[in-house]
């Protein structure tokens, strides 16, 4: 630093001289660094909410398409009589066949069964209606007979996968539901 002397004080004040105008080399590093560390901690924000953002959107879809396929099975096991001879109980992939009535009253066969990687829903024979999306993979569909002597009840278990990488979940759904017409008939 250069000092001049002021005119007006008579006394020595600090001025810069054109020669050392800006920053010294210390001080730009030091910046710098900041400035580094800053954007590295930005970073690592961006990359957390994005991972936690994938996770959730793949537990969020599982849970739907666990509880709208189990839903669905839960009401038709209600609505039926008994469990028809053609179902595969206790092995996956399982298939269930009930005996039940269709909305006019008239006696119909519901099916529900793991094709592929969806749970699939048919009435009377017809076209297989899928009831999970194709966003979630279902690995394993289980049913389970379950009687005391008066009633009859179905255990469905049902086992799901979505997204990939650190996002990637697996959960399983389980439920249990009796047969209202088994214990009606009584």
């Amino acid at each position: 630093m250069i000092f001049l002397k002021n005119k007006k004080n008579r006394g020595a004040c600090p001025v810069r001289s054109s020669a050392s105008n800006g920053a010294s080399l210390p001080e730009l590093l030091i910046y710098v660094a900041i400035l580094a560390l800053i954007l590295a901690i930005l970073i690592n924000m961006i990359l957390v909410i994005g991972k936690s953002y994938g996770r959730l959107k793949s537990s969020r879809a599982l849970e739907a398409v666990g509880e709208v396929a189990l839903e669905q099975v839960v009401r038709e096991i209600r609505k039926a009589s008994a469990v028809n001879a053609a179902s595969v109980l206790g092995t996956s992939p399982g298939k269930l066949v009930l005996d039940t009535t269709d909305d006019a009253g008239a006696s119909a066969m519901m099916e529900f069964a793991l094709i592929g990687e969806a749970v699939y829903q048919r009435l009377n024979g017809g076209a297989h209606n899928p009831l999970t999306a194709s966003s979630t993979a279902i690995t394993s569909l289980i049913f389970r007979e379950l009687t005391n002597g008066r009633t009859k009840a179905i255990r469905a278990e049902l086992t799901g996968q979505s997204g990939e990488g650190v996002a990637f979940r697996s959960e399983k759904f389980y439920t249990t539901v009796v047969l209202r017409g088994s214990y009606l008939n009584q």
